[in-house]
C-alpha cells in the first residue's frame, strides 16, 4: 500500500474535498481520481522501485495543481503553526493574525478538520516525536522543550495516537514510525 500525506490545505485545492469530510480515514484512489484510479494503480504496480513509484506519485500530484493556486490566509496560519513547531497560543495566534478566535475556529473546522488548538497540539506532537526518533538529544530534554512536563502525559497521548511504546522511536531498529517521523 501507498499513501500521501498533504498539508492540511490541500485536500480542498487539489481534489476540492474538504479534510474535515474525511477526518481519521484513509480515502481509496478510486474515490479521489474516479476511472482514472485503475490505470494509475498498474503504473504503481509496474513500476521497478519505489523511486520509479515516488516519480510516478509526483507527477502525479503535479498534474492535480490548478493553474493557479491561492495561497490563502489559512495557509499563511498553517505554515506558521509548523514554523513554530506547534509551539504557540491560540490566542497569540489571533493576535499576530488580527482575527477572532471564532473566525479561526469556522476556517479550521472547515478546511483542517480540526479546531486550531487541535491543529497545534497535533504539530508539537509530531515535530516531539520526529526529534525523538532523530536521536538528537536526550527524550526528557527533548519533552521539556516541547512543553510536556513530564514523561508520563507525553506517553499517555503517544499511547493513545499509536498505542504502541516508546521503544518504536529511540530504539535501533527501522519501523514506520522513525519513517513517519
Amino acid at each position: 500500500h501507498y499513501g500521501i500525506a498533504l498539508k492540511p490545505t490541500a485536500t480542498y485545492k487539489l481534489f476540492n474535498i474538504y479534510l474535515a469530510d474525511i477526518q481519521n480515514d484513509f480515502l481509496s484512489l478510486d474515490k479521489v481520481i474516479g476511472n482514472r484510479a485503475d490505470e494509475f494503480r498498474q503504473q504503481l504496480l509496474q513500476a521497478n522501485s519505489t523511486e520509479d513509484r515516488f516519480d510516478l506519485l509526483t507527477e502525479f500530484m503535479l498534474q492535480q495543481l490548478p493553474p493557479s493556486t491561492n495561497y490563502t490566509h489559512l495557509d499563511v496560519v498553517v505554515d506558521y503553526i509548523y514554523e513554530k513547531k506547534g509551539m504557540i497560543k491560540v490566542k497569540d495566534l489571533c493576535q499576530k493574525e488580527d482575527v477572532s478566535r471564532r473566525y479561526l475556529e469556522k476556517k479550521f473546522k472547515k478546511f483542517v478538520g480540526f479546531t486550531p488548538g487541535q491543529f497545534i497540539r497535533q504539530v508539537r506532537f509530531n515535530f516531539t516525536c520526529a526529534m525523538i526518533a532523530e536521536g538528537s538529544a536526550p527524550v526528557n530534554k527533548i519533552l521539556t522543550e516541547f512543553g510536556y512536563h513530564d514523561r508520563s502525559h507525553f506517553m499517555k497521548k503517544f499511547k493513545k495516537y499509536h498505542g504502541d511504546d516508546l521503544d518504536v522511536l529511540t530504539g535501533d531498529k527501522d519501523n514506520l514510525f522513525k519513517t513517519v517521523f
